[in-house]
């Protein structure tokens, strides 16, 4: 039997469904990653919805099979490679959306405690969208480099290292200008981008990046923190580089070589401990968040498991993998380039490969780098997080929880103890 009020709906629908078409209906659009509105008066169906019509007309091909007759069809695969490019863009516009709204989160409350979950949602889509732009990039694999060629000349100058979009998620990320080895942000400003474009750019540039918003809330984590965690971290790094030279010793090792080897460790580690050696590095762009973010990061890093370091740590995780997959999707382009137009300079007028290349990668690890003392953080043994109370706002709730838990375990003994005095009652009545 079906639901009356159900059917009743049903029955409604069906009634009026012929008129769906009629009803005008307030729907709302954006008209670009600026997040500006247009309210417009329109009937609601999948099609206006979508905005299909103007979407699916954007695509026009300009190559000419036959090269002295331009109204020839198009090369047949000048069509497809323009799906791809555009379906690039829309998802560049959702990681833009994305970003902004993490942006946003950050921006608008000092405590982001409550929002960590919707962060790490966030993240993680987009790091999803970033895989679906690497499978894209496969899906151009399937054009030879001659198909490539027969419409290519029709396209120059265009190229996609004129989206716009790409560059305000760089900028959104926290690229600066100190990353750039050439194309700084004033050439894409003044030279590349023109009136809207540009302006659209410029504010990007001047508001406050991911980065930078992740790098401040590290360090209000490190302030709240109930023990001197650099202190704990030396005294870890120098037992541990100790104990290696002495095994290198009673492993037969010359003493000269141990000794240079723990004298080139502590250099390494004091890089990451001193301040003011550190922020030298910062100054010279090796490193790109402060110093007392980066030991945040570090700290998180080794007490993960810890309840109230787990979510951010799932947070840090995210950028990196984030930042992995972004750097996997230009390394895939890089050798699409390659394998489509070799060493030739991009239609775009840049160098192409070189160009790729060079911009791989540029947001930061939070402790360091593969040839830096990170590599050396797994053998170190900290003071154990047990006998830290990790954050002051959570001391008293540690106590309280294990006075809870105490009692609780004291009530399950008690409960066990009435069960074994009844059983053997009952079998002295039977």
């Amino acid at each position: 039997m079906s639901c009356p009020y159900l059917q009743s709906n049903l029955d409604n629908m069906k009634n009026n469904n012929s008129n769906v078409d009629q009803i005008p209906i307030l729907t709302t659009t954006e008209n670009s990653i600026t997040n500006d509105h247009v309210h417009v008066t329109e009937p609601l169906n999948y099609t206006t919805y979508l905005g299909l019509n103007s979407l699916l007309s954007s695509l026009r091909c300009l190559s000419h099979v036959d090269r002295s007759n331009e109204s020839s069809l198009p090369v047949h695969d000048e069509h497809f490679f323009i799906i791809i490019h555009q379906a690039f863009e829309l998802w560049f516009k959702e990681i833009i959306y994305e970003i902004d709204s993490i942006r946003d989160i950050f921006g608008s409350n000092d405590d982001v405690t409550t929002f960590v979950f919707d962060i790490s949602l966030r993240l993680n889509r987009i790091g999803k969208v970033w895989k679906i732009l690497i499978d894209q990039l496969q899906l151009l694999e399937s054009m030879t480099p001659m198909e490539f060629l027969e419409f290519r000349e029709f396209i120059t100058p265009a190229s996609g290292f004129q989206s716009l979009q790409f560059r305000i998620i760089e900028m959104k990320l926290g690229l600066t200008d100190k990353s750039r080895d050439a194309y700084k942000s004033k050439y894409f400003t003044e030279t590349m981008f023109k009136g809207k474009q540009s302006n659209e750019l410029q504010t990007s540039i001047g508001e406050v990046s991911l980065l930078r918003h992740i790098e401040r809330w590290l360090e209000k984590i490190y302030d709240e923190t109930s023990f001197d965690f650099c202190e704990v971290y030396e005294e870890a790094v120098e037992s541990m580089i100790d104990h290696d030279k002495q095994e290198k010793f009673q492993n037969g090792i010359d003493e000269q070589i141990a000794e240079k080897e723990a004298d080139k460790a502590k250099l390494q580690f004091d890089e990451m401990i001193n301040e003011e050696k550190y922020n030298a590095l910062v100054n010279s762009n090796q490193r790109r968040i402060s110093h007392k973010a980066m030991l945040a990061a570090l700290m998180i890093a080794h007490y993960y498991q810890q309840p109230c370091f787990q979510q951010v740590y799932q947070i840090i995780s995210l950028l990196m993998d984030n930042d992995t997959l972004m750097a996997s999707w230009r390394h895939r382009h890089i050798l699409l380039v390659l394998r489509q137009i070799g060493r030739k300079p991009g239609t775009g007028g840049t160098d192409g490969f070189t160009y790729l290349q060079a911009t791989l990668k540029f947001l930061p690890e939070f402790v360091g780098n593969s040839a830096s003392p990170r590599t050396a953080l797994s053998s170190l043994t900290l003071q154990s997080p047990r006998q830290i109370p990790i954050m002051i706002k959570q001391q008293s709730r540690i106590s309280k929880h294990s006075s809870n838990q105490d009692s609780t375990q004291y009530k399950q003994f008690l409960f066990c103890l009435l069960l074994f005095v009844a059983g053997y009652f009952f079998s002295l009545i039977y």
